[in-house]
Parts: structure tokens; sequence; C-alpha cells
């Protein structure tokens, strides 16, 4: 039969062993594998308006509406026989950093808009302002629905782009009507208009 006194000062001993520093190590390690494997997956949880980007111009691609990047090139849409669209669309790696951000439609997730600029394939620079105005609008059930230069832009002048999203509102660059020189302003002086998110959209 154990002494009791020796099994007392031999859980004593292991309960020590437990908190040497060789063991608190162990456990900081282990712990700092588990939260490293973890930050992946909440990484992962951000919006990826990068991949919703690249989604919709391949669906406008394969619609014939733009070209691809590598059938961009005056070569080919110069070329007597060619019938496809003559312009494109940049990749969505060049656009990452463009991405305007804000809860649009307050509704507690992130929304984003992208002033997407055309690229000419002849060559050209008649379209070096040109661009298309993208809003990625949150849903109910956490997907996004994109929302393509919307009527209410059509009201506008010569959209330059847009500069940011708040709650419920909106505020593109553009430029003044010409009619409008006649209230003092230049004819091509530029302003920028806030327009409701409900207007818009």
């Amino acid at each position: 039969m154990l002494n009791p006194k020796v099994l007392a000062i031999g859980l004593l001993a292991l309960s020590l062993g437990a908190c040497s520093p060789e063991k608190q190590a162990e456990k900081s390690s282990k712990k700092q594998e588990v939260q490293q494997k973890e930050t992946p997956k909440k990484q992962a949880e951000k919006i990826p308006f990068k991949e919703l980007y690249a989604g919709w111009r391949s669906l406008q691609i394969s619609a014939k509406k733009y070209e691809s990047e590598k059938n961009c090139t005056p070569e080919i849409t110069l070329a007597d026989d060619y019938k496809g669209p003559g312009i494109g669309l940049p990749l969505a790696a060049e656009l990452e950093a463009k991405f305007i951000k804000g809860d649009m439609n307050a509704d507690g997730q992130e929304d984003a808009a992208l002033n997407v600029p055309y690229l000419q394939c002849d060559g050209g620079n008649a379209l070096r302002y040109a661009s298309i105005s993208l809003f990625f609008v949150s849903q109910p059930d956490g997907s996004y629905r994109i929302v393509e230069d919307p009527k209410a832009l059509e009201k506008l002048a010569d959209i330059l782009k847009i500069k940011a999203l708040r709650s419920g509102e909106v505020d593109i660059e553009c430029f003044y009507h010409r009619d409008e020189a006649t209230m003092g302003y230049a004819p091509d002086s530029s302003l920028v208009k806030t327009l409701s998110f409900q207007d818009l959209i």
C-alpha cells in the first residue's frame, strides 16, 4: 500500500512539472498553432469583391459584350473579318485597390462601388476617361447583387467616377450640362452630385 505522504509528494511534483517554464512554453506554442489555423478562416470571411468582379467580368465576356484580354489587340479587333466587341475590361487584380467601400444600404453589411475603365482594343484613346459604374449591393441572404450603370446615372452629364459611399447616399463626380453654363457654371467644369441609394438601385 502506498504511503499517503509519498503519494502527496508525487502529486505535488507532477503539478509543479505541469507549471514548469517548459510545459508553459509547450502550451503557448500549441495555442499559437491553433490561432494560426483559425486566422486564415477569419480572413477568408472578408467580402470577396475582387472575386465578385472577376465573375461578373467573365459573364460579360461570355455574352460577347466585351472582349477577352487575349483578343483585345489591334491585330485582332482591326482585322477585316473581326465581328466582336472593340472594347475590353481590366482584370480584377488591376482594380483590387480601387474598390470604394461603405454600408450603402444601411443593413450592417459592407457594400462597394467600382469605376471600371474600358480597354480600347484598337489601341486608340477616345475612351480614356470613360468607365462603367458598378455597385456591389448586399442582400438579406448575405449574397451580393451587382448593379451596372443604374438608370439614375443617365440624368447626369458625362460621369467621371463614383467618389464615395455613405449610408443611403452615393457621391458621383460628373461634368455640368452645357445648358447649366448659362447659370454661371463653366460648361466643362466638374462637380460632385449626391444621389440617394434608393434612386440608384
